[in-house]
């Protein structure tokens, strides 16, 4: 009897872990600290676009960030670094930091800036939050606190 309580609460456990950890990987915002690394993206509310790093059909092996259509024929919608990728296997990853920088690191060389606040904004308090729209738009939007 022990035996199968333990086993419904093991399947009952890895049933919600399984939602719980689908559902995180099924989110449209990136917030302050968090990454965005080659086995996650972003996907719009509505599910019609994906932000996700992706290696082109071209043989290179390179990594992209990209945008991507849900529906078949012309896929890419935007590409952050086509004139930079980033070399295979460097493990790039997308970051918005604690100063809310938005940039994609990687091992084999310097960071690339997509956005950096300039220096002499006052926004420093606020939280900065990537989100991916359902129109495709990525977008940064700053919010305040009113309470502080």
């Amino acid at each position: 009897m022990a035996i199968i309580r333990n086993l419904t609460f093991l399947i009952t456990f890895g049933c919600l872990w399984t939602c719980h950890y689908a559902a995180s990987l099924t989110q449209d915002t990136l917030k302050p600290g968090e990454t965005l690394n080659s086995s996650r993206s972003l996907v719009s509310a509505s599910g019609n676009f994906t932000l996700a790093f992706f290696v082109p059909n071209d043989g290179s092996k390179n990594s992209q960030l990209a945008i991507l259509r849900s529906k078949k024929g012309v896929n890419h919608a935007w590409i952050a670094n086509r004139n930079t990728p980033i070399l295979y296997p460097s493990s790039p990853f997308l970051t918005l930091d604690s100063n809310n920088t938005l940039k994609i690191t990687h091992q084999s060389g310097d960071p690339i800036v997509i956005y950096s606040p300039p220096q002499n904004s006052t926004s420093a308090s606020s939280v900065v939050l990537a989100t991916l729209l359902d129109n495709g738009n990525f977008v940064l939007q700053e919010v305040k606190s009113v309470d502080g």
